[in-house]
């Protein structure tokens, strides 16, 4: 052993660190000082200056123009040997579309950041291949849509669409008022929040 590699493991003792058992050549800390966990490397984040604000009786009122679509199942796919889960690109594409609107219609107002109720009503167009007795059925009310897509999944989609404009988050919404679809001849959703 030279003198150099001497100094080193004097210098590494005084410091705490002391020679593991039974591994040659090796360093340890002793088992009296507390080891912290490595420290973990993080990716930066976004600066954002979000405000929120919370005023029971606050009431957001706006409409979603089109087709209303549900969201979708998550795809996985497999690229470059590794699995990849997405979004389907319609769902996507009208969650971006709700956001717009939805911004629009907040006009600049701070997110809420308490619980809220939500309304919808989506509105399907009628099919033009229907006689022309049931379309004016479904132009008063009387026929319901019963077809896909469930009331549900269109929820997720406008609610998904909402985060980060309306609410920071979607389990914000405690509440569910007048949810419902039917017919009419300018499809669209009609969207109501209102903070409780």
């Amino acid at each position: 052993m030279n003198s150099s590699s001497t100094d080193v493991r004097a210098a590494l003792a005084a410091k705490g660190y002391g020679m593991g058992r039974g591994v040659r050549d090796t360093w340890a800390r002793p088992s009296t000082a507390p080891v912290a966990p490595p420290a973990r490397r993080s990716r930066p984040q976004a600066v954002t200056k979000a405000t929120y604000s919370h005023e029971v009786g606050r009431r957001l009122t706006f409409e979603v123009p089109g087709t209303p679509v549900a969201k979708g199942r998550h795809r996985t796919a497999v690229v470059k040997n590794r699995v990849r889960n997405y979004t389907p690109e319609k769902t996507a594409n009208y969650e971006a579309y709700v956001a717009g609107c939805a911004k629009q219609a907040m006009a600049g107002r701070p997110m809420t950041d308490g619980p809220v109720a939500l309304s919808v009503t989506a509105y399907f167009s009628i099919p033009s291949s229907w006689p022309k007795k049931r379309q004016a059925a479904a132009r008063a009310g009387e026929l319901r849509h019963i077809q896909k897509p469930d009331i549900d999944n269109l929820l997720k989609s406008l609610k998904d669409g909402m985060n980060g404009v309306v609410w920071k988050d979607d389990c914000q919404v405690c509440e569910l008022h007048n949810c419902s679809k039917g017919y009419c001849d300018s499809p669209r959703v009609v969207v109501t929040v209102e903070e409780i």
